[in-house]
C-alpha cells in the first residue's frame, strides 16, 4: 500500500474515532444557583393549593401535588446520565448526536423529574423537560 494512502487511511480513522468519543453527563451542584432556582420554582408549583394560576400550571406540566419535602435536587451520576440522555433526545430528536452537558435534575415525589440544561436556550428562555421515573418525556416548557 503506498505510503500516501496509508497516511490518509490513518487520518480518516483518527477523525472517525474523535467524533465517536464518549460524551460526559454530569449534574449541576445542589448548591448551584440554577439548581436552587429550579427546585424553588418547582416547590411553588407542586405545593400550591389556593393560587389557581400555579395549580393550572402544575396540571399543564403533568406534575403531582406533593409536600415540599418531596422535592429534591439530584446529584447521582447514574440518574444524571439517564436524565441528560432523555433531555438531549427531547430537545434535539431521538437520533440527535450526543452532547456533553451539565444538567439540573429535580426529583418531584417518586414519579417525576424536571430536567434543564442551563446552557440550552430558546431565545431568552431555558428549556425544561418533565419526565416520569423511567425518563419518558411527558412535557416540555420554556421558562
Amino acid at each position: 500500500m503506498p505510503r500516501r494512502i496509508l497516511i490518509q487511511l490513518m487520518l480518516s480513522l483518527l477523525a472517525a474515532g474523535t467524533s465517536l468519543s464518549a460524551q460526559t453527563y454530569t449534574c449541576a451542584s445542589a448548591a448551584s444557583d440554577d439548581a436552587v432556582n429550579v427546585r424553588d420554582y418547582m416547590i411553588r408549583l407542586v405545593t400550591a393549593t389556593t393560587d389557581t394560576s400555579l395549580v393550572e400550571t402544575r396540571k399543564a406540566y403533568r406534575l403531582p401535588a406533593v409536600d415540599s419535602s418531596k422535592v429534591s435536587i439530584v446529584t447521582n451520576a447514574k440518574t444524571c446520565r439517564s436524565a441528560a440522555i432523555a433531555y438531549n433526545k427531547a430537545i434535539h430528536g431521538a437520533h440527535a448526536q450526543a452532547v456533553s452537558r451539565k444538567i439540573v435534575v429535580v426529583k418531584i415525589g417518586t414519579t417525576r423529574y424536571v430536567l434543564i440544561d442551563p446552557l440550552e436556550r430558546y431565545g431568552e428562555y431555558g428549556i425544561n423537560v418533565i419526565t416520569n421515573s423511567s425518563f419518558v418525556v411527558l412535557s416540555t416548557f420554556g421558562g
